[in-house]
């Protein structure tokens, strides 16, 4: 009995001495953090992520937040008078009273955004949850992009997107908590798809459930096709010959919704909705014109089928925001898509021109000023239903009208599209890299 008594005490004593070092550890952690948060937390921050604080700050101080990739800060430099960014340009369209904010990077997409809503406040500006203007670019939902090199370094990043502790953040860091994988292992997975993933079949049954028209079907899988493509023409420029490679590549890839950068879409949008942030969805316009001139509706069946794929699942995501909330996704927690390629056709009857693509050899989705500006024209007229017209910008001696573009209605009244002033000037001497006496080249060949 006393053997019994005894030994009770000595594993009460053990439980004591654990619980006493894991308390230790405990104040010991907590003081650590503290230091290294007054210390060394915001430099590392900036090292790792660098637009985290402004994310921050963003969410809490400003009323409308757009997070975009280069497209938004891009502009030509031989062709551009006007450098303003996307959102810069869409402050244009509201007064004092309402503050936009833009936070962009290269090579950022949806499954970032997604992360980045870690760092959304329980009460942003007046105790209002911001608005949120997210690009979707259609191209980085394919496996180049998902299977970029550089991922790694984003996936790094997204780390800092969350109000954790700051040293745990640092400690996921040093054990590379996150998606890791490394340049060759992302090659592999992108090989991987572009291998195995049916052109032909997909297109074929995709196409009978959409209604869509009849897909031609030269090649079974993307690598078969750009495998061919490095068999011909050879006698051409070697940098056509890579064009010509890169949109294939980026372009010939069939969605579905097992597509991981969709998920993340997904996910974004259901948050969003769950902590009644509205969110307006900008659907980017891909240089359509250089894949038709390259090879024509073999290639832009797909773009224009993803992109059909992107705008039917949004409008299912609004059908099911508006059921849940019946009042038509206007207000806190609603649901906008602003869906520039089918803006821009119906405004001028054609998608547009190659000239209005920054770059000339890679297919990118960076403007000049001409689309810039109708991208924000129409973010504004997405705005219409959540910001009041008392809050529009009227013309005034910084504002010149582009009347080139009809005007656009927000919330029943009209209002110009608006062109800020010149904040850079051309220099006469440089000419502009194009691709179109390649490409003329190109259309030539049988």
């Amino acid at each position: 009995m006393e053997q019994q008594s005894n030994k009770k005490n000595s594993l009460l004593l053990v439980f004591v001495g654990l619980v006493k070092r894991f308390a230790v550890f405990i104040v010991l952690f907590f003081l650590a953090n503290w230091i290294y948060e007054q210390t060394l937390y915001p430099k590392e921050r900036y090292q790792f992520s660098r637009v985290a604080g402004k994310l921050d700050s963003a969410l809490r101080q400003s009323d409308i937040v757009y997070l975009g990739e280069s497209s938004n800060t891009s502009f030509n430099p031989w062709t551009d008078t006007l450098g303003y960014s996307v959102s810069q340009w869409l402050q244009y369209y509201f007064d004092s009273s309402v503050q936009v904010t833009g936070v962009s990077h290269d090579g950022y997409h949806v499954g970032m955004f997604q992360k980045m809503l870690g760092l959304l406040p329980d009460r942003g500006k007046n105790g209002k949850m911001p608005t949120l203007v997210v690009t979707v670019n259609m191209r980085s939902f394919g496996p180049a992009a998902t299977f970029n090199p550089n991922e790694a370094s984003n996936q790094q990043e997204a780390v800092f997107y969350s109000h954790r502790l700051p040293l745990l953040n640092r400690v996921y860091v040093s054990l590379h908590h996150y998606d890791n994988r490394n340049s060759l292992e992302m090659e592999r997975e992108k090989f991987r798809w572009w291998r195995t993933h049916s052109l032909g079949i997909a297109i074929d049954k995709l196409s009978k459930e959409s209604g869509l028209h009849q897909f031609e079907n030269s090649y079974t899988t993307s690598k078969q096709w750009f495998g061919a493509l490095s068999m011909q023409n050879y006698e051409l420029p070697q940098e056509i010959r890579n064009m010509a490679d890169a949109y294939v590549k980026e372009f010939a890839w069939v969605m579905n919704d097992d597509n991981p950068r969709l998920q993340d879409l997904k996910s974004l949008v259901q948050q969003c909705s769950e902590k009644n942030v509205n969110l307006v969805l900008l659907l980017l316009m891909p240089n359509r014109a250089h894949a038709d001139s390259l090879f024509g509706q073999q290639l832009t069946q797909y773009i224009d089928y993803n992109l059909e794929f992107l705008r039917d699942r949004i409008a299912t995501w609004q059908r099911e925001i508006e059921k849940k909330r019946g009042d038509c996704a206007t207000g806190s927690g609603g649901l906008t898509l602003v869906d520039i390629p089918t803006l821009y056709f119906k405004n001028y009857g054609y998608f547009p021109s190659s000239a209005h693509y920054t770059d000339q050899f890679f297919p990118t989705e960076h403007v000049d000023a001409h689309v810039r500006g109708f991208i924000a024209a129409q973010v504004a007229n997405g705005l219409g239903n959540t910001y009041k017209k008392s809050t529009f910008s009227h013309v005034d001696s910084n504002v010149s009208v582009f009347w080139s573009l009809r005007e656009i209605q927000w919330n029943g009244c009209k209002i110009p599209f608006y062109k800020p002033v010149k904040n850079n000037w051309l220099n006469p001497e440089l000419t502009m890299p194009t691709s179109d006496s390649m490409m003329g080249l190109w259309r030539k060949k049988p």
